[in-house]
């Protein structure tokens, strides 16, 4: 599948999950409330100019924009059924917030326009995340800010395990490997945490990639079959799982 036809599934996908998401996305609030709560020290010029980027209904932005008021905040998801969630969960803070569609990846601002790019769980679906990320950095005007946070290539180590089990080819980690992302990014603060999630049994697990639009596979990855599906399912035996997300979070301060 070509990056287009994969960023459009991407999106798709996303948009269909925008009124599944809050009531699934339990571990990206809990995340976006730990980047916010980084952020709050970070010496920031008053009024900043702030690009978050894959804003999903709004988890970060209701966390950071209150405390960087008074801020000219932009909210840009690949998703328009995003963007509309997160306005309507921003109306009653009384706080300016303008909202569009845009990919992340290749940003429409001008260089050196913005104090603070922000994402939380997004740079994950960045067709070249390293890249799409110096791009990024590039907006930042002296003194500004890039902090995000993304699965890292540990993620659901689980899954891939319970795959190799079943002799059914792993997928390729969708998020990057820490060490490989430091390696291209040598000036960034790069840490890693994991973040444990208990299902119930594999259907709950599958369901949270539905519900939280993250099904989709990483971009050259092959489509599992319904006869590999059923030998997984007969593996785990309907039995409780737990799948660990490794959370990379990235602090870029430009000078």
């Amino acid at each position: 599948m070509n990056t287009i036809a994969w960023k459009q599934k991407v999106a798709r996908r996303f948009n269909d999950a925008a009124t599944t998401y809050d009531t699934a996305a339990a571990i990206q609030r809990n995340i976006a409330t730990t980047l916010a709560e980084n952020l709050k020290a970070t010496n920031l010029p008053s009024h900043p100019v702030v690009l978050e980027v894959g804003c999903g209904t709004g988890f970060l932005t209701e966390q950071l924009a209150p405390i960087l008021r008074p801020a000219l905040w932009q909210a840009t998801d690949v998703a328009p059924s995003m963007v509309q969630a997160c306005l309507r969960r921003m109306q009653p803070h009384a706080i300016n917030v303008n909202g569009r569609c845009m990919d992340g990846e290749w940003p429409d601002l001008p260089p050196q326009s913005v104090d603070l790019v922000v994402s939380n769980m997004t740079a994950q679906w960045f067709s070249d995340c390293p890249v799409a990320l110096q791009r990024l950095y590039s907006l930042l005007r002296p003194g500004g800010v890039l902090a995000i946070t993304l699965p890292g290539s540990q993620t659901f180590a689980e899954w891939r395990s319970l795959c190799s089990q079943a002799g059914v080819q792993a997928p390729a980690p969708l998020g990057p490997n820490q060490d490989t992302l430091a390696m291209n990014l040598p000036h960034a603060h790069i840490s890693a945490h994991s973040v444990p999630m208990s299902c119930a049994n594999l259907f709950e697990f599958l369901n949270h990639l539905r519900h939280t639009g993250a099904r989709t596979a990483p971009q050259q990855a092959v489509p599992m079959t319904v006869s590999q599906m059923r030998r997984l399912m007969r593996i785990t035996q309907g039995h409780p799982l737990t799948m660990t997300y490794e959370i990379l979070t990235v602090i870029w301060s430009r000078p």
